[in-house]
């Protein structure tokens, strides 16, 4: 028998035997001579699920894969063929690691990812603090200009009781960091910029920053330090000089002395210089 094939579907010469194949959920589909190969292809399943089998296919000479096969090959018999593709959710048993996968025992797909510690909100519990895989009591830990054991995320969902560190973001311009709060920046519990706790229920931390400090200025007491000296010194320096006096500034004192006050004047003014002298 001649045949020809146009667009991947085998049409007989006028007077061979054509049988039709109908695909549901796929590809390949069409009129066939009896006796050629055909190539049945099932559509991708939908998330969640896997390719279950062909329903139709019994009866079929497979020269390639078999029912259970997503794609198949089998030669035309001399009758009609209807084949229609299954899918069934995925499947398998859950350790109840969050660290480890979760797998399909069918077909081998991810049905859970790992975790690493119910991190970044995959198992929030429904609200009920026990983590939904594992069972773990948890609580969420949010942080506020930082970062949480290092990660890139604002949020985090730990083991309850567990370590956690918040690291500060680097200080604005013109700022310092100040500390860790609890209630906004009302109250400072660390100053360490790298803080580690342990995280025993839900909690927001907030990183403060304040105003760099700008130090002191001790211009004004040095000052008055140096005015006083020079006022202490000063004195000392007038008592000296007077008991430093030349011959002729005393001759010029007791002409003074005498002219002024009379001899009664002249005593007295001679009295003091003496007295000066002793001194020295």
């Amino acid at each position: 028998m001649e045949r020809i094939r146009r667009q991947d579907i085998w049409y007989p010469r006028h007077g061979a035997s054509v049988v039709t194949v109908t695909v549901n959920g796929g590809t390949g589909g069409g009129e066939y001579s009896v006796g050629v190969t055909v190539t049945v292809t099932a559509d991708a399943p939908e998330s969640g699920k896997h390719f279950a089998g062909w329903s139709g296919a019994e009866g079929l000479e497979f020269t390639q894969g078999s029912a259970s096969t997503a794609t198949i090959v089998f030669n035309m018999p001399a009758r009609s063929v209807t084949l229609t593709a299954t899918y069934a959710d995925h499947s398998g048993t859950d350790d109840g690691d969050c660290t480890t996968a979760a797998t399909c025992d069918v077909c081998g797909a991810v049905i859970t990812p790992a975790q690493s510690e119910h991190n970044w909100g995959e198992w929030t519990s429904n609200g009920d603090g026990i983590c939904d895989r594992c069972g773990q009591a948890i609580v969420t830990v949010k942080v506020e200009n930082g970062a949480i054991n290092g990660e890139s995320g604002t949020t985090a969902v730990v083991n309850k009781d567990g370590s956690v560190t918040v690291t500060a973001n680097a200080a604005p311009s013109g700022k310092a960091f100040k500390g860790w709060s609890v209630d906004g920046g009302k109250t400072i519990i660390s100053e360490s910029a790298a803080y580690t706790f342990t995280a025993s229920e839900n909690v927001t931390l907030t990183a403060v920053y304040e105003d760099e400090s700008t130090g002191g200025d001790n211009t004004g007491d040095n000052t008055g330090g140096n005015t006083g000296g020079g006022n202490n010194s000063g004195g000392s320096s007038g008592g000296d000089n007077l008991g430093r006096l030349s011959g002729t500034a005393v001759i010029i004192i007791v002409i003074a002395c005498v002219v002024v006050a009379g001899v009664g004047g002249f005593v007295l003014c001679f009295a003091i210089m003496k007295r000066k002298r002793d001194d020295k």
